[in-house]
């Protein structure tokens, strides 16, 4: 009898690649004991049926029958697939025997190099800590018995009066810490060739780390955060040595700077006030949502880079994930201004009257509105694939219609918005931001290419290619080019993605950024506050440090 179980692939856990269901994994009804005694023998039992912590015995095998005969695959627990049986087989070393691993050959020699550096890591560790305590006992005096010790031995070292050596409980106490740093000789030539490659591996980090600090100084200095009070701030956090704290407690450490009145940014205000010196010290080049960018967007093909390709090749290409949704006409979405700017909160009132001050232009955002009820795909939409002519400096417009029905889904429900969360934004429906029904590979790859596929179809979690480009006709036959910005999560003009060259508006395009203008700006100041915090936290810590490990001595010493 077949089993006809679906697999959930959630409760498996680390068996959902096993192929069975959770009956043959966990070992229930038809997979269970009782069904194996029943049928004399004559069933699957479950995977992990019965098995206790720290079993050795081997799990159920797979042969699969192939024209050229047969395959045998064993469970790897290691990296939860099925691998061939040859990689568990490894020669035992002058015995002839074949030893059946429990991991495959490649996560075994991870775990072996695992095992090593953490016995290397072990031994560091006390290594250092046996350093330490022969300096704490070479850095006090010892009590009166260290007279009668020192009279104990001759000028020439040797035992002259045994009758004089102490007895008393101090003097046993750091005998037995001498004696401790002898026995520990054997080791510490043991750890000598892992002490000096751990020493060159932190020289060598320690350079790394002057590198990038100098580099950093220069990237400041370049971007004009070069300023009297600045400097004085970063003076005060320049870049303090980790050597002190180990890697775990610099990866847990907390950054609780800002509420410490000996931190640089102790104070709220004045951490504000430093933040507005930031965003001022950044130019910004911001653009009006309706700003027709047609050469700009002609400038991004030839210029913009994605991965080792042009912006222009890569919308030719058939690997592409992305596409240019022309809107002509009386065809366009509904847009309206964004009445709650995005922060709600912060120094964007402080920062937008100080620019206003300078003559400096603010521009509002906009989105879709609510009023805008159906898909934006109801619309009748073409695909745009542009070709520079670089002979004649002109672009080809070749657009491609859309072979699909149109979308009728509702996009401005509240329930249908709380589902698209970042996205609500977008003008899509959930099926065409998650690439379902008309909006899947699948439909694509029918259609011809003549499909629009979901906004999030097909993507990386850490995915540096664009999503889809709309593209608006205005009244004027004039085009605007929108990119979506994943930090405001909003559609935005396309220039003020761009990188230029002397930060100018009409300076060359070198590249495209992921986020706006506004928001690229602010991630710059929120890494650099970060920075800031977190050299002020680690400087804390080591006084801290310093400030108990002193104490500890003069404790010690008071107790002797």
């Amino acid at each position: 009898m077949c089993c006809q179980n679906n697999r959930n692939r959630e409760s498996l856990g680390n068996y959902k690649n096993t192929g069975f269901c959770c009956d043959h994994v966990h070992g229930y009804n038809s997979g269970s004991l009782e069904t194996f005694d029943t049928s004399k023998c004559c069933s699957v039992r479950g995977f992990n049926l019965p098995r206790k912590a720290g079993e050795s015995r081997l799990r159920h095998m797979l042969c699969i029958e192939v024209p050229d005969g047969k395959v045998l695959f064993k469970w790897c627990t290691q990296c939860h697939m099925w691998k061939n049986f040859n990689e568990f087989c490894c020669d035992c070393e002058g015995e002839g025997l074949t030893e059946v691993s429990t991991f495959c050959h490649v996560c075994k020699v991870r775990q072996i190099i695992s095992r090593r550096k953490q016995l290397e890591k072990r031994r560091q560790e006390r290594k250092l800590q046996l350093e330490h305590q022969q300096e704490v006992l070479s850095g006090h005096p010892q009590n009166q018995g260290t007279d009668d010790f020192s009279r104990a031995k001759g000028q020439n070292g040797t035992d002259s009066d045994m009758r004089l050596i102490p007895t008393t409980p101090d003097y046993h106490a750091s005998m037995t810490q001498v004696n401790l740093g002898q026995a520990s000789d054997d080791d510490d030539r043991q750890d000598h060739t892992q002490g000096v490659e751990l020493s060159k591996s932190r020289l060598a980090r320690k350079q790394r780390l002057a590198l990038l600090r100098q580099k950093r100084k220069t990237d400041d200095a370049s971007n004009g955060m070069s300023g009297t009070h600045l400097g004085e701030l970063q003076k005060e956090v320049e870049y303090q040595d980790f050597s002190g704290l180990d890697l775990q407690q610099q990866k847990k450490m907390k950054m609780t700077t800002a509420n410490s009145p000996e931190s640089p940014l102790g104070k709220s205000n004045q951490c504000a006030m430093l933040q507005l010196e930031l965003l001022k010290s950044i130019p910004i080049l911001d653009f009006p949502f309706w700003h027709p960018n047609e050469h700009d967007f002609l400038a991004t093909l030839t210029t913009v880079q994605i991965g080792k390709i042009t912006l222009e090749e890569y919308l030719q290409s058939n690997n592409r994930i992305s596409d240019v949704i022309f809107f002509p006409k009386g065809q366009t979405p509904i847009f309206s201004v964004e009445c709650n700017p995005i922060p709600k909160r912060g120094n964007l009132l402080g920062l937008v009257e100080g620019a206003t001050s300078r003559g400096v232009e603010c521009y509002r955002s906009f989105r879709i509105s609510d009023e805008q009820k159906h898909c934006i795909n109801s619309f009748s939409r073409k695909l745009l694939h542009p070709i520079v002519d670089s002979s004649k400096g002109e672009a080809v417009w070749n657009f491609t219609d859309v072979t699909t029905p149109p979308c009728q889904e509702i996009r401005n429900t509240p329930k249908t918005k709380k589902a698209l969360e970042n996205y609500k934004f977008t003008g899509f429906c959930p099926g065409c931001v998650h690439g379902e029904d008309q909006a899947s590979t699948q439909t694509w790859e029918h259609t011809g290419g003549q499909s629009v596929r979901g906004f999030n179809l097909n993507r990386k979690k850490v995915d540096h290619r664009p999503r889809h480009l709309i593209c608006l006709e205005k009244d004027d036959l004039s085009k605007v080019f929108l990119k979506w910005c994943t930090q405001c999560h909003t559609w935005k003009n396309l220039s003020a993605f761009l990188s230029r060259e002397g930060d100018m508006r009409e300076g060359k395009v070198l590249s495209m950024n992921t986020f706006c203008a506004v928001c690229n700006r602010r991630q710059i100041v929120s890494r650099k506050i970060h920075k800031l915090n977190k050299a002020a936290a680690v400087r804390l810590q080591l006084e801290e440090r310093r400030e108990m490990l002193h104490k500890n001595q003069l404790d010690a010493h008071r107790t002797d």
